[in-house]
């Protein structure tokens, strides 16, 4: 604000404030993954600490390699 503009202000006996406000805008491709987001889930994992919650990201990574292996020993198997 200028100096001319700051003295007006003054005179008229007021005060300006400024505040940031977020813009009320949705994008429809974001509002519609959304609606398949389980928020319970990421309010679980949020209540954990970091040790737990990277406990937690190992223990699947195990999971996922043991999954992978297994569906690849199956699919040889078939052969």
């Amino acid at each position: 604000m200028t100096d001319s503009a700051r003295f007006m202000v003054q005179l008229a006996g007021i005060e300006l404030q400024n505040e940031l406000v977020p813009l009320q805008w949705h994008d429809p491709v974001v509002e519609r993954y959304k609606q398949d987001v389980d928020r319970t889930l990421l309010r679980e994992n949020l209540r954990k600490s970091v040790d737990e919650r990277v406990r937690t990201l190992a223990e699947w990574q195990t999971a996922s390699r043991a999954l992978q292996q297994a569906t690849s020993d199956a699919r040889r198997r078939r052969r």
